[in-house]
């Protein structure tokens, strides 16, 4: 069990705080340490003192995503600082059941539920009974499954069938359905007692549990299926779409406020901003909505004129391989100066082009990220545009390196791509993350590059300054399990501050 897991069950048992993990218990060991869900039970009467507790841990409210709101069932998350895993917490003040999307059973046992609870011996948390629980998984079973369609046993059902036969009790098995099913506990007993279950008593399971049921059965049939075929469609096509055209859609949980929130790395190369993005994001998706986004120029970054450029360097540039040292020379002399030749002028105003189409791409990008942010997600940047520092690190760039070309279109598109960039910087994102590097070390891991540069960079890094944000520097040099570690630990500490 992890550190936090302990902490929460530890307050609800000095609070009093009447609860057991009513469904799954053969994956109770998996949940408490964020393998999978923790389906907690808690009486209604509790709920204030439930949510004080989770929230003192350190557990945070999320919406579910579309589609799976359902009433009296709420989502939380923790983080468990040891570890760096996630917690789920799926907290039931009702059980509900029935197909996805829907869950039109609000099934009535929820008191004798928790007051026939019993504590796990291993790991000191309550649970069904699992006389109680073996009832209640055929009648998820039945409720889950429709009536036409009905002819098999899902595997990880069956596995947790077994899982429960082997704890359970016959004579007390058939209290709680003479209990739980009045008039059908018969018919339920004996198919729980049948080893395995066919076509025709699976129907007869679902037609006796369906019937016994019909008074806490919310909404009609037609309007439960056209919901239920209505989120299936909208969830599988925001999917796709969000692989396909790389669209911002949510299809996982986002903050109950439906604030987003938003962490930048920056870092000289070799830092390992790829490596820690993309690992920050896997640890989001479990559960939460999260996605990257690129904000350099770089390999990441794809235009028509890179492609144009990659295809001259290919082709065409072998044909330039007799051009004598002392030309290439004469050419780098001219081409920042007023004599520059109308070839390299040009030139100029070709590449001048493109880093402005690379300004709007980053203000373009920038919408589409407060947009995201603003539905609940988590937005992962890569980079920032700033403007402390022109030529270099997302600053401004064409005045840099073309300014000294006597070109009024030269001219304008600087004043053009300053513009796009001061209305980029004016969204900064919550947190910014500096990954630090010593420039020797980092040269070492990236030996194509310049010393002279990777200098200049790190000292960027350092002094780059973000008024709104919070802002954290990291030894990149540390061992990377602890770095990332630490940087999971800001992030949630920052999403209880902010959010």
């Amino acid at each position: 069990m992890l550190k936090i897991t302990k902490k929460l069950f530890l307050s609800f048992y000095k609070n009093e705080i009447k609860y057991c993990h009513w469904k799954s218990n053969e994956h109770l060991k998996e949940g408490l340490i964020g393998k999978t869900d923790l389906d907690l039970l808690v009486d209604c009467k509790d709920k204030k003192k439930c949510e004080e507790n989770l929230l003192k841990v350190g557990f945070l409210k999320f919406n579910p995503q579309k589609g799976s709101k359902y009433k009296n069932v709420e989502e939380w998350i923790g983080l468990d600082s040891e570890s760096g895993n996630l917690i789920h917490v799926h907290l039931h003040y009702n059980m509900i059941t029935g197909y996805k999307h829907i869950k039109e059973y609000k099934l009535p046992w929820d008191n004798y539920v928790l007051n026939n609870r019993v504590e796990d011996k291993e790991t000191g948390v309550f649970k069904a009974s699992p006389n109680i629980e073996i009832v209640i998984l055929y009648t998820r079973i039945a409720l889950k499954s429709h009536e036409k369609q009905i002819s098999y046993i899902k595997k990880e059902y069956i596995k947790e069938i077994n899982y429960l036969k082997s704890f359970i009790n016959d004579n007390k098995v058939k209290q709680a359905c003479n209990f739980m099913f009045n008039k059908e506990s018969e018919v339920i007993y004996g198919l729980i007692k049948k080893q395995t279950l066919n076509k025709t008593d699976l129907k007869k399971l679902r037609k006796s549990v369906v019937v016994n049921l019909a008074n806490v059965r919310q909404g009609n049939k037609l309007y439960s299926l056209v919901k239920y075929m209505y989120y299936k469609l909208l969830t599988k096509s925001k999917i796709k779409l969000n692989k396909i055209n790389n669209s911002q859609f949510i299809v996982r949980k986002t903050p109950i406020n439906n604030k987003g929130f938003s962490i930048c790395f920056i870092g000289s190369d070799g830092a390992g901003k790829s490596t820690v993005m993309n690992d920050i994001n896997k640890w989001f998706l479990w559960k939460i909505d999260s996605k990257k986004f690129y904000l350099g120029s770089g390999e990441q970054y794809k235009s028509t004129f890179k492609y144009a450029e990659k295809f001259y360097k290919k082709f065409l540039y072998k044909r330039n391989n007799n051009i004598k040292k002392e030309e290439k020379k004469e050419q780098s002399k001219t081409k920042n100066s007023h004599n520059t030749s109308k070839k390299e002028k040009v030139k100029a105003i070709i590449f001048s082009y493109e880093l402005l189409r690379i300004s709007k791409y980053k203000l373009r990008t920038i919408k589409k990220i407060k947009k995201y942010i603003n539905n609940g997600g988590i937005a992962i940047l890569d980079r920032i545009p700033q403007n402390q520092y022109e030529g270099i690190y997302d600053g401004p760039k064409i005045n840099e390196k073309y300014g000294d070309i006597d070109s009024k279109i030269i001219k304008f598109l600087s004043i053009k791509e300053k513009k796009y960039l001061n209305k980029a910087i004016k969204y900064e994102p919550s947190v910014i993350f500096k990954l630090l590097l010593p420039p020797e070390e980092s040269l070492k891991r990236k030996p194509e590059h310049n010393l002279k540069d990777i200098k200049i960079k790190s000292k960027i890094t350092e002094n780059l300054s973000f008024k709104a944000s919070s802002i954290y520097k990291i030894d990149a040099m540390q061992q990377y399990e602890k770095e990332l570690l630490e940087v999971k630990k800001i992030i949630w500490e920052e999403m209880i501050n902010q959010l």
